[in-house]
């Protein structure tokens, strides 16, 4: 039922309804991941954070867990060993999952681990070519590796794939420059 609501955006009988769920079942690990999804679609970050670090404190390696914590210490400023620790077990759970291919990369990216990164950000792309946000992240290793035309290219192909993502026109803007 929280499902539905959530999809016909009726946010707040979603989280009464997942809120009801994990009281019944308190160590459930996907209603708790469903509440934490909500949180973060609601913007509400500190609490979409402490329930996952709830589910973690019930399964370390509950890989939705590990994914979304560790991109949202990444993208936070937080704790970066933190993040590296939970993207590689997310990753090493669902390897073919691009998404947590792409936050691995990410996270070697925010610790300028530039090697890692650009291997992790190309796999990411190679599996989900038509995710404008794993292209600008993407380009924005080629950008710090010094490849601006490899990052034009990426944020060129992210801008195709969502014409108003601000941080791509943004990304481009910045490398784009004629010499």
């Amino acid at each position: 039922l929280g499902g539905v609501y959530a999809a016909q955006g009726k946010l707040p009988d979603a989280q009464r309804q997942f809120e009801r769920w994990s009281r019944e079942q308190p160590r459930s690990v996907a209603a708790l991941t469903m509440l934490a999804m909500l949180f973060e679609h609601q913007r509400k970050e500190e609490d979409a954070r402490k329930t996952y670090e709830k589910i973690l404190s019930i399964d370390p390696r509950a890989p939705v867990a590990a994914n979304n914590l560790a991109y949202q210490l990444a993208e936070s400023g937080g704790n970066l060993d933190m993040a590296l620790q939970l993207a590689q077990t997310a990753q090493s759970q669902v390897p073919d999952e691009a998404e947590f291919t792409d936050t691995l990369g990410w996270v070697y990216f925010k610790r300028n681990m530039l090697d890692q990164a650009v291997g992790m950000a190309r796999s990411a792309v190679g599996r989900a070519p038509a995710n404008p946000q794993f292209r600008y992240h993407l380009g924005l290793v080629y950008e710090k590796q010094g490849e601006d035309e490899k990052a034009i290219a990426e944020f060129n192909e992210a801008l195709k794939l969502a014409p108003s993502f601000v941080e791509a026109k943004r990304a481009l803007a910045r490398v784009d420059i004629p010499q």
